[in-house]
């Protein structure tokens, strides 16, 4: 799918088809600023940041008051 300069949604297509799913990305563990500042205007909701693996990376205050104890390394899965 590389080889062929595939678009996103053409390369997962083409797994599709032949049965196969495409290699996992990796996770990270880096939160964007403009991120963490927009999760931080959410005064009015809580709300998580998490990666592919499910693990939460950042919450605004109002999720870690529901969800306390909180601790970053917590996973929603």
């Amino acid at each position: 799918a590389h080889a062929l300069r595939l678009r996103p949604d053409a390369h997962a297509h083409l797994h599709r088809l032949a049965g196969s799913a495409p290699a996992d990305r990796p996770t990270t563990d880096r939160v964007d600023p403009a991120l963490l500042r927009l999760l931080d205007g959410f005064s009015g909701c809580p709300a998580f940041v998490v990666n592919a693996a499910l693990d939460i990376l950042a919450a605004n205050p109002l999720a870690r008051a529901l969800h306390s104890p909180f601790t970053p390394s917590d996973n929603l899965a």
